[in-house]
């Protein structure tokens, strides 16, 4: 018997509960959590730290342009990394530091998409801020699929498109709410940034299960992603 509209509905993925699942998530594995975002903030802040500043011209005009691509060559598998270790908290397993790693063990398809993802979203929003939003939006999902189906750089962003195009609007209201909440982070005292982060991150990783399980793309006890 087919399910009905209304648990359908229910199962759909929503801002309110991804918010709830995420911080479920967080408070279950709160320590792996924020150790892990801790090692991620630490690596994306020495990136930026070794990045050359934009000179008057010659070669360091040319390195300060270089410098952002290849702070995503470390910064991207990393992002990867978080994703994928919030996704296996989410599916119910736990979450280990070593997940982190999960972006360099996919490296090419880590870095090449994720900074396929920089590069749309940055034009974008050089072109026209509302570009860049949708960009980021609908490629959202992007280190998820690169670490739960397998699939290269842009086979991974078709994807992510493909899977966001029902709940675009839904997703830029969690956009929002992540940034409400980051900001929020920030005030107190910079440091409640960190389990900001943690639960934006926890967050998002809910919104693509329930996205994917609805769409029938995995099944409720799905197996853990398919990096180990």
């Amino acid at each position: 018997m087919p399910p009905s509209d209304d648990r359908v509905e229910r199962a759909r993925p929503s801002v309110r509960s991804a918010l709830e699942e995420g911080w479920h998530t967080l408070t279950a594995h709160v320590w792996t959590l924020i150790v892990a975002v801790l090692i991620y903030v630490a690596v994306e802040s020495l990136s930026n730290v070794f990045s050359v500043p934009p000179g008057p011209g010659g070669p360091q005009q040319v390195v300060s342009v270089i410098s952002p691509l290849g702070s995503i060559l470390v910064t991207g598998p990393l992002v990867v990394g978080l994703a994928y270790l919030s996704l296996r908290a989410v599916r119910g397993f736990e979450p280990e530091l070593d997940d982190l790693l999960a972006g360099f063990r996919r490296y090419v398809a880590a870095a090449g998409g994720m900074l396929l993802y920089g590069l749309a979203v940055t034009v974008g929003l050089v072109l026209f801020v509302v570009p860049g939003l949708v960009a980021m939006v609908r490629l959202s999902f992007t280190p998820y699929i690169i670490v739960d189906r397998e699939l290269d750089p842009l086979d991974a962003l078709r994807a992510s498109w493909a899977a966001t195009g029902g709940y675009a609007w839904s997703l830029f209201g969690l956009l929002m709410v992540s940034l409400l909440i980051l900001v929020g982070g920030l005030i107190l005292l910079i440091v409640g940034a960190i389990p900001a982060i943690a639960w934006i991150a926890t967050s998002w990783a809910a919104y693509y299960e329930r996205a994917t399980r609805t769409a029938g793309e995995t099944a409720p006890g799905d197996a853990d992603p398919v990096v180990t």
